[in-house]
């Protein structure tokens, strides 16, 4: 059976059991014969370990005869197998773009555009005899057959895709290209052989050749010997550079690529210099045909060079990632045959002078209209034949409508993106002539992406409306018009006057494409209505929507859709992924969201409902949600209305702020159905909740967590009704049924304990918990006894506080002073309120007493963090040993400790390596100082009031310092041993 789905799913290798069944399969058939060659098994075992789930590897490798395995290198050599794959590639080119990725670092991530820009600076596209395709078109098709041979694997990301190379198919690459590529691991420098036919050079610096200096000294010595490897410099084609800190050695590159003058291919990956620091010479590399430049997130690249990039007359793709470019050399026009100049500034393409003389480019991302007397008039963008992508602003300088016929758009065939821009908020307008002029800008049928910004006519031109030419468009976005008729995109009702509504429909026209539509500052726009039955847009992905401050209804279904549809939840957009309204202030009500199980997108925000501020809704791959709703903290019956909780079984995050609380029915409809023993109980798979700002009673709260018995990660803010903390006995469970559950307990517990769950207040959070914060709650109190244990007696459990949080790893606890006033009378001092199995504490405005010892159970804590927690002490947990950072703020004695702890010391060792203190004196006085100082690597003193140490206290951190190599810290720096 053959199932259809509204969404991609995303295929990875396949499992260690089922890829292994596929090898075999293809080694010996479908017959029984591998009971007979039960000798190969373990050998196939291993190589199964190699492939990594690819079923390419699996088939190539698979069916090899034993001929072609003693071509072999090794017992676990396999690349026979994949060269087989590699020799049957189409043609030569694919080759050539296959095997040049041998020169990026492995496990990279291609984007598709800087694959085809790269192999077009290796000029490696060409077209067939009698071929007349753009070198894009033709790097596409290069790399769409590779994915499709299953060299190159493509994969989507946070809404982008990306292509990446398998290790072993990374591993061929290498071997098929060694005769002309080498890759360089800055570790390995000692043990490579460079062949004297290298062309093509790649260096990565990883993180751990630059973690100290000896380990820098060790790799500048290694690069020095590369001129002694019969390194042709002068001959290097290619040269790339990789690695966060590569640029620790760009003096010695300057030295080493002094005489490399035949470059056509520059790749620097996160420089941190200027480019004329690393190549001496080069004004000199009149043969570049690529240059890329990505600089460090920490550091600025100066621009200066690019005052003489108009000398490389061979230039095919600038790709320059840097900040501050702010002049162009006038005469950068000379570089005819650029294709593409990548910038992160559109504003960039505005300032080339004469834009017109570069006829191969490909996008041209800025054009002011007469920025300067001269350079800069339409007719520039006339010879810009091969343009894909083109943005015209400030058209309100056209001063007579034949301009227009200038730019000569109808003629570009290739273009595919158009952006037409009025200033908008001009003084004056002559909507007559721009009206004119946008009928003139009729762009070719091919295009397939429309704005029009600020065009101040009253009607949209006919090429887009009745005389539609560009049927092929996939994306419009209309902003800042006040058009009285518009493209088909329903039914509009539109304000023509204080009391006047026109219809702003055009009949029998039809996006047939259309896969994002947005609308933005339309002040006319009052209704969008449907005029026709289901799927009207078959194919829309993405609807924004924005400052319609006249909008009052959005409708996403049609009157006369079929009843059997309706039933499906079938949608005006059976395909929409992304929706987003914002500042639509008279926008009252919406479709409940989201529309479907797909993965989608959801932000709205700034309407006119009258309790909600904002919603957020994201989905990812697996269909998974995460979900934000703030309110305004207005209480609706109907709040919880917005969502449609047939499509949210597949919860995961769940964050509510100044909400009322979620009716359970509700919660009952969000869970997935789940046969117990002896019942059945509704189940929500939330893992994750933040509560913010909620008017919730402790009673409620915790009625509401029983229904999440994944619950994982829980974090409280600003709860004003609760007032006491607990943990869930197992005890809780929730009870299937419309209406609100019960909160069960067990029958032997006593009424005392039914009086205390009574109680408002009192929040118990599940014990399932691994992390948790809670802050901002200044009345809450940690009990000292479970209120569902059956045995309470303070001592006999022990499980009271959060100890029945067995499962807990971290835990925040910040401004909630009271916490553990509860365990301040002296008989329940000995009582411990934290779990043991805690790696990471955080407290701060956390009060506590001297004779008090919270701390002294946390056996496994790693990381502890405690600030301004007057009376705490780290009594019973400094001797435990396990520390690795410690961040002590304005909790004075803290480090006080009795001596009896002191004597403890001597059978353990410290493991602390990072300590951040305040009070220098109190530590160096404390009896534990030379115990803590014994493994510690980075000190920090953070007393901003502090200039400079005492003698005393000076004197005291160095005795207490063990080692010759002593430092001291001031004011938050950090100084390494």
């Amino acid at each position: 059976m053959v199932k259809f789905v509204d969404h991609s799913i995303c295929l990875q290798g396949l499992d260690h059991k089922e890829f292994n069944e596929l090898f075999l399969d293809f080694v010996f058939g479908y017959d029984q014969s591998r009971k007979d060659h039960m000798f190969l098994l373990e050998t196939g075992h291993k190589i199964v370990a190699r492939l990594k789930g690819s079923p390419l590897a699996a088939k190539t490798t698979g069916v090899l005869e034993s001929k072609e395995w003693e071509q072999s290198e090794g017992d676990e050599d396999i690349m026979p197998a994949l060269k087989l794959s590699y020799g049957y590639l189409p043609s030569h080119q694919h080759q050539q773009c296959f095997f040049y990725s041998a020169l990026f670092p492995q496990d990279y991530k291609f984007q598709r555009e800087e694959l085809i820009n790269f192999w077009i600076g290796l000029d490696v596209l060409h077209p067939s005899r009698g071929e007349n395709k753009r070198v894009e078109d033709i790097g596409l098709s290069h790399l769409t057959q590779l994915v499709n041979h299953g060299f190159f694997e493509e994969r989507k990301e946070n809404g982008s895709t990306f292509y990446t190379l398998h290790d072993l198919l990374h591993e061929l690459a290498w071997k098929v290209s060694s005769h002309e590529c080498i890759s360089i691991d800055c570790s390995k420098v000692r043990s490579i052989e460079i062949p004297s036919s290298i062309r093509h050079l790649s260096i990565y610096v990883n993180d751990t050749s630059v973690q100290d200096r000896l380990s820098i000294k060790n790799c500048l010595e290694d690069f020095n010997t590369l001129l002694d490897k019969r390194l042709k410099v002068d001959k290097l084609q290619s040269l790339m550079l990789f690695g966060e800190h590569h640029g620790c050695f760009v003096k010695a590159f300057g030295v080493l690529f002094r005489e490399a003058k035949a470059l056509r291919v520059v790749f620097l990956s996160k420089a941190s210099y200027d480019v004329e620091d690393l190549l001496h010479n080069f004004c000199d590399l009149v043969h570049l045909r690529y240059l890329r430049i990505q600089s460090s997130s920490s550091s600025r690249v100066r621009t200066r060079f690019l005052s003489r990039i108009s000398r490389f007359y061979h230039k095919k793709v600038l790709d320059i990632n840097l900040d501050d470019i702010n002049d162009l050399p006038r005469d950068m026009s000379n570089l005819i045959k650029l294709r593409h100049f990548l910038v992160p500034n559109d504003e960039t393409h505005s300032r080339i002078v004469e834009v017109g003389r570069l006829e191969s480019l490909q996008e041209l991302r800025r054009f002011v209209v007469k920025k300067e007397g001269q350079g800069f008039d339409l007719r520039q963008i006339g010879h810009l034949v091969e343009l894909r992508g083109l943005h015209i602003t400030n058209l309100e300088n056209v001063r007579v409508k034949e301009e227009a016929d200038e730019a000569k758009l109808m003629q570009k065939i290739y273009l595919h993106e158009l952006i037409l821009c009025w200033t908008v908020g001009r003084s004056s307008n002559d909507y007559v002539l721009e009206e004119h002029v946008l009928e003139r800008f009729k762009p070719s049928s091919n295009l397939l992406k429309l704005s029009i910004i600020g065009h101040g006519g009253d009607t949209c031109p006919s090429w887009l409306g009745m005389n539609m030419s560009i049927t092929s468009l996939e994306s419009l976005c209309l902003d800042g018009v006040a058009w009285k008729t518009f493209p088909p995109i329903g039914e509009l009702v539109l304000v023509n006057g204080p009391c006047d509504e026109i219809s702003g429909k055009i009949p029998d026209k039809r996006f047939g494409n259309l896969r994002m539509l947005e609308l933005v500052n339309l002040p006319r726009l009052k209704r969008w209505a449907v005029d026709a039955p289901c799927r009207l847009f078959p194919f829309l992905e993405a609807l924004v929507i924005r400052s319609c401050s006249e909008l009052v209804a959005l409708s996403f279904s049609h009157s006369t859709c079929c009843q059997q549809e309706k039933e499906a939840h079938a949608t005006l957009f059976p395909r929409l992924s992304r929706l987003e309204i914002q500042n639509c202030p008279q926008l009252l009500s919406f479709p409940p969201v989201p529309w479907t199980e797909a993965p989608c997108s959801i932000l709205i925000e700034g309407t006119g409902h009258s309790c909600l501020h904002r919603l957020a809704c994201e989905g990812n791959k697996n269909s998974e949600y995460s979900l934000e709703i703030r309110g305004n903290g207005i209480q609706d019956s109907t709040f919880w209305d917005v969502l449609d909780y047939h499509n949210l079984t597949k919860l995961k995050e769940f964050s509510a702020h100044r909400c009322q609380p979620m009716p359970l029915h509700y919660l009952e409809m969000l869970s997935s159905l789940i046969k117990g023993d002896s019942h059945v109980q509704y189940q929500c798979p939330v893992e994750l909740i933040w509560i913010d700002e909620s008017n919730a009673s402790g009673k409620e709260l915790t009625q509401l967590f029983t229904y999440f018995p994944k619950l994982s990660d829980l974090t409280l803010r600003r709860c004003k009704k609760i007032a006491g903390l607990g943990v869930m006995g197992q005890q809780a469970t929730p009870t299937p049924g419309p209406s609100f559950p019960a909160y069960k307990l067990d029958e032997k517990q006593d009424a005392g304990a039914e009086e205390t769950l009574e109680e408002e207040g009192l929040l118990l959070v599940p014990p399932q918990l691994q992390a948790f914060v809670i802050f901002d709650s200044p009345e809450l109190i940690l009990h000292y006894s479970n209120p569902l244990d059956d045995n309470n007696q303070y001592g006999q459990t022990g499980r009271g506080g959060l100890q029945g949080l067995s499962s807990l790893r971290r835990l925040h606890i910040i401004s909630c002073p009271k916490l553990l006033s509860s365990y301040l009378s002296s008989s329940y001092s000995s009582c411990l309120p934290f779990p043991k199995s805690l790696g990471y504490l955080f407290l701060a405005n956390v009060m506590s007493t001297e004779t008090v010892a919270p701390l002294s159970n946390l056996s496994f804590l790693t990381d502890l963090n405690i600030h301004r927690c007057r009376g705490l002490r780290g009594t019973g947990l400094m001797s435990q040993g396990h520390l690795t950072r410690l961040d002590v703020r304005k909790t004075p004695n803290f480090f006080v400790d009795s001596v009896r702890e002191e004597e403890l010391l001597t059978s353990r060792s410290s493991k602390l390596q990072e300590l951040i203190i305040d009070d220098v004196a109190g530590l160096a006085a404390a009896p534990i100082c030379s115990f803590l100082f014994s493994s510690l690597t980075t000190l920090r003193f953070v007393d901003g009031k502090v200039e400079i140490f005492t003698e005393e206290q000076e004197a005291l951190l160095l005795v207490k310092l063990p080692r010759e190599d002593r430092f001291y810290c001031l004011r938050e720096t950090t100084v390494p041993p």
